[in-house]
């Protein structure tokens, strides 16, 4: 959809025509360049959902100044079983809305096997401090579905890994994930990348510079497979949800077979 469309469907919602002038105003001004995807999942969104009606649009927490990354929506609810039970319900929307951008792993494979796994260790702002993470990325406006964000996922793999030369041998799609349903509507796409040794051996651990000003420091981990498995395995250490949820896709599909240390 476009701007007018998804901009008539908000209009035409009970919700938005409760909602104060203010913030009405404040939601029509957001640029579609940057935040068509948080819009366009909004306009979507049902009045009534899980027993309750949305009334109103109560609140809309965004920067001041650019680049907006992400939104925070608050509502005014009402239960239908119980019309004089109000309260209040929110998310956290990046600006993309659910279809942020692009998350995964690489894979090292030398004759034939898989030998290593690729991640990413960095600085997190929201978490204060140093986290395991997934390499990729925010895609850009233009970089919509499965298509766009596999481009998107090549060009941060290069970028976060120090090396945007990089030659990827394969790129295999492992579906989306819902990180955290309780607090966003993220659904970021998700993939794992297969290298060869040869191009694994150009990859250093520990901070790798990165052409994009609003990441913070990380650099890649490398570990081999046989440390993955087992209580005191990589995969019980890395409490990245991406991570998880790429492990077990790549077991479902035979990609990665646990063993037993």
């Amino acid at each position: 959809m476009g701007r007018e469309q998804v901009i008539a469907k908000l209009q035409a919602r009970p919700w938005f025509k409760a909602t104060s002038s203010s913030l009405r105003e404040l939601l029509l001004e957001l640029p579609w360049e940057t935040c068509a995807g948080f819009l366009t999942d909004l306009a979507a969104r049902p009045d009534e959902l899980g027993g309750v009606r949305v009334i109103a649009l109560a609140d809309l927490l965004i920067p001041d100044t650019s680049p907006i990354f992400g939104i925070f929506a608050v509502f005014q609810v009402q239960v239908l079983k119980d019309l004089q039970l109000v309260y209040w319900y929110q998310y956290f929307s990046w600006r993309q809305g659910p279809e942020s951008g692009s998350k995964g792993v690489v894979l090292v494979r030398r004759g034939g096997r898989i030998t290593h796994i690729v991640v990413m260790r960095g600085d997190s702002f929201a978490v204060g401090g140093s986290t395991f993470d997934g390499i990729g990325g925010f895609a850009e406006p233009t970089e919509v579905g499965v298509t766009g964000m596999l481009n998107r996922f090549r060009t941060e793999i290069g970028e976060e890994l120090g090396l945007p030369e990089l030659r990827l041998e394969e790129v295999i799609p492992l579906g989306r994930m819902y990180p955290d349903r309780g607090m966003t509507n993220n659904h970021p796409h998700l993939f794992a990348a297969v290298i060869s040794g040869d191009e694994a051996a150009r990859l250093g651990e520990g901070e790798a510079p990165n052409p994009d000003p609003w990441e913070m420091r990380s650099g890649p981990v490398v570990v081999p497979v046989e440390a993955l498995w087992g209580p005191q395995g990589f995969v019980m250490q890395n409490d990245d949800s991406y991570f998880g949820t790429c492990m077990a896709r790549l077991v479902a599909l035979g990609l990665l077979t646990p063993t037993v240390p």
